[in-house]
């Protein structure tokens, strides 16, 4: 399985969340990631299929009376992409997007098959009479785009901040594991009511809406955070967290919350087995879910990832975790997976967001808020007199 494939599954897998509303019913949802990234990662393969080739992928068939663009499989798949991105691209304009993404888009801007100024669903490409012509001179700039040095480093760059910000959280999942051999791990996605995204400004009324603005969103976050341990009365152990804003599901923050279990639970742990029961990890996370909601004044919405089984809600992660469970290790890093890697393909910029609610160039905004965040893991213990 390719890097591209495991993204992909690593979106598809846990893209499934269960919304609890203010009467506490369950309701199945499917988070915009995959949809959204699918193609983004699917992109990036394709991309580097055609950067080696020297092969045209479209020609003419002459039929009589008319005449249809031939394509290779590539050429086919390429079309799709052509469908997928440009209007992904128009929607996420708050968003710093894979370098492949850049140099396919800045290639497709000038095959004047790019229509930004209107709304176009994924199939509304008008082909130029020319196509075969326009098409392969578009492989080709991309081609060479691809096999110079310059877009080498710049993507060798993302991947390596990618790559850091990732193994920092693990860094921090293992010191946690180190220093509490036992911990109750609890997932959560804090949202807001879909009426406030500022995504659906494209398609209600924003005058009769409550747009929620970035501002509110990192005091919203900041004000839980902070309250996370009085919450827990000294029981909290860590936290992770990610901010994520999409076209459908507007601001979206992934809480990853550490927790101390009782000694009482902790010694009656046996090496092979944690008595798991799903309600507990439920009770914590609508307390969680309930702070999220009075700190927000009612706007916000909590998901989270536990179903009342323990097949299922395991292979979140959550619950309780021992720092020799290699399966809980395991499911640990897919989530640090879930929470860092689609930065890879396309990243949430507070800058650009700031810069498109205040008409401010993005140039002259001053705020580099990071979208991912940690506790500090504990002070060692001071050596013995």
């Amino acid at each position: 399985m390719n890097a591209a494939q495991v993204m992909i599954q690593i979106l598809q897998e846990i893209s499934t969340l269960v919304i609890f509303d203010d009467n506490s019913k369950k309701v199945f949802a499917k988070t915009d990631d995959y949809y959204f990234a699918e193609p983004l990662v699917r992109l990036e393969a394709l991309a580097k299929k055609l950067a080696p080739k020297i092969d045209k992928h479209f020609g003419i068939q002459k039929t009589v009376g008319s005449n249809t663009t031939e394509m290779t499989k590539v050429g086919a798949a390429l079309i799709q992409t052509m469908r997928d991105i440009q209007d992904i691209y128009r929607k996420y304009d708050a968003h710093e997007f894979n370098p492949y993404v850049v140099v396919f888009m800045d290639c497709f801007k000038r095959t004047g098959m790019y229509y930004p100024e209107i709304f176009r669903s994924f199939r509304a490409i008008q082909f130029p009479d020319n196509a075969e012509e326009v098409l392969n001179r578009f492989v080709y700039d991309m081609r060479t785009r691809l096999n110079e040095t310059e877009f080498k480093m710049i993507e060798r760059k993302h991947r390596r901040a990618v790559k850091k910000n990732l193994a920092g959280l693990n860094h921090y999942f293992n010191g946690l594991f180190l220093h509490y051999p036992i911990m109750r791990v609890v997932r959560m996605d804090l949202t807001y009511l879909n009426a406030c995204t500022k995504g659906y400004k494209y398609v209600r009324n924003p005058d009769s809406l409550k747009i929620v603005e970035y501002e509110e969103v990192r005091s919203h976050r900041e004000k839980l955070i902070a309250s996370l341990d009085s919450l827990f009365k000294g029981k909290l152990a860590g936290y992770s967290w990610t901010l994520k804003n999409s076209f459908v599901g507007g601001y979206n923050i992934h809480l990853i919350v550490f927790l101390i279990p009782s000694a009482a639970l902790t010694q009656d742990c046996n090496e092979h087995t944690l008595n798991i029961n799903p309600n507990e990890e439920i009770a914590i996370a609508n307390k969680i879910g309930e702070k999220w909601l009075k700190i927000t004044k009612d706007v916000g919405l909590f998901y989270h990832n536990m179903q009342g089984r323990n097949s299922s809600f395991r292979s979140c992660g959550t619950g309780l975790a021992r720092a020799d469970d290699k399966r809980a290790r395991h499911l640990l890093r897919k989530a640090a997976d879930y929470m860092i890697k689609p930065d890879l393909y396309i990243k949430y910029v507070v800058r650009k967001d700031i810069a498109q609610s205040t008409k401010v160039p993005e140039s002259e905004v001053k705020n580099n808020d990071r979208t991912f965040g940690k506790g500090s893991l504990p002070k060692k213990d001071k050596p013995k007199d």
